[in-house]
């Protein structure tokens, strides 16, 4: 069947990817045009990039992730251009310099659906492809639950549905539907892009305010999201602390309840308790910076795009922002400095069941100690998920209050 291919722009990052495409096989020219190889390294030519790596693997997936991320682009310009949206969504009002720069891809594409025998993947796309089969041909009704449970490792979620099943998967493997058009960042749908062009609205344009915290939003939608944070519905089984989700409770009884480390580090003795943690750790101690700051007199390198965004609003921000004490207005850079000045000089006591203090913005742009709390828990009452949760942590670490 032959396909007829998109017009697109002499200029657009695809236009040298369709070109080769065309082609009964890849062009090798056509790939050393987009790199750079210097002392063993290669250095990636996609606009705008910094990255570089000595693993042609690595930077095989970085280069095929350019293309992916390049798609969602698209797909989130068509959503900013939809005449269906009323009223008109407002771009993204971000920096656009760091819009292709990736996340960090220096771990394989592995997929962990139970008996799964598919090797690693280099290509997003692909992997991604494959991930979402497995909800199509591979899932099977448990007819104890009268559900369709996800068997990728570790995982005992239990869906209605292959479609439930598929957007579920999308957690496991990352996957991204939409990236913005502006700042590159990468959102899981299309209603999550809009509330993120939503959120850099001007402030005379958000006329939804948070009678707590004093934030302003341009949609009711997200004003009642963001309520939901300041309401602790949780408590943890195994010690007075009250959080505000189920995600936000199992983080805390794995990081303060237990000690199981089922993540080991390939390079030395290192487990982590999760797969984000892991790859901190190989960020940090295994891996070699990747990303350098473009704003001139700076020469700040980093391994990955979050620290990258924390140089950038530390060192060259418009205007510093301050953590204030509510007690004496004497301000630090940083939250920690000021953790400590409260404990010291006026003995603000954590919070119970607490291991460090929470700050709110305040209208004028400074953070100032979250003084209130507010709890709504059910008297008498414990879910599944609660007793669960108490089966699974309590043995672990006993003498944790």
């Amino acid at each position: 069947m032959r396909t007829t291919m998109p017009v697109i722009s002499s200029n657009s990052p695809w236009s040298q990817f369709i070109r080769v495409r065309r082609s009964p096989e890849p062009s090798i020219q056509w790939f050393s045009s987009l790199i750079q190889l210097k002392e063993e390294e290669f250095i990636c030519e996609w606009r705008l990039c910094p990255f570089t790596s000595r693993g042609v693997k690595e930077f095989l997936r970085h280069f095929h992730f350019h293309t992916f991320h390049a798609k969602i682009k698209t797909q989130g310009r068509s959503i900013l251009l939809s005449h269906r949206q009323k009223p008109p969504i407002r771009p993204c009002s971000l920096d656009s310099s760091e819009v292709n720069i990736l996340p960090d891809l220096s771990e394989e594409f592995i997929c962990q659906w139970e008996d799964c025998q598919e090797p690693a993947f280099e290509e997003a796309q692909r992997y991604y492809w494959h991930v979402a089969s497995h909800a199509s041909y591979h899932s099977s009704l448990d007819h104890k639950t009268k559900g369709k449970p996800c068997r990728w490792h570790l995982c005992n979620t239990v869906v209605k549905t292959n479609s439930k099943l598929k957007d579920h998967l999308k957690f496991h493997s990352q996957e991204r539907s939409v990236a913005c058009p502006t700042c590159g960042n990468l959102f899981s749908n299309r209603v999550k892009f809009i509330d993120h062009c939503n959120r850099q609205l001007l402030p005379e344009d958000k006329s939804y305010a948070c009678s707590y915290c004093s934030k302003t939003f341009a949609v009711e939608r997200l004003l009642r999201d963001h309520v939901r944070s300041h309401i602790n519905t949780k408590k943890c089984p195994l010690c007075p602390m009250t959080v505000t989700t189920n995600s936000n409770l199992r983080n805390h009884l794995r990081y303060r309840h237990s000690n199981v480390r089922q993540f080991p580090c390939s390079e030395c003795s290192y487990a982590a308790k999760s797969n984000h943690d892991l790859q901190s750790h190989i960020r940090s101690l295994h891996g070699s910076p990747q990303i350098k700051c473009f704003l001139p007199k700076c020469d700040y390198i980093c391994e990955d795009k979050e620290a990258f965004n924390t140089h950038l609003q530390d060192y060259h921000r418009d205007e510093p922002k301050f953590y204030v004490c509510h007690e004496c207005d004497k301000r630090f850079e940083r939250g920690q400095y000021l953790s400590r000045h409260l404990s010291r000089m006026h003995g603000v006591k954590l919070p119970r069941g607490h291991k460090r203090f929470r700050y709110l913005e305040n209208p004028d742009g400074n953070y100032l100690l979250q003084v209130e709390r507010f709890d709504f828990l059910a008297e008498d009452e414990e879910g599944p998920l609660e007793e669960e949760m108490e089966d699974e942590f309590s043995a672990d670490d006993p003498d944790e209050t």
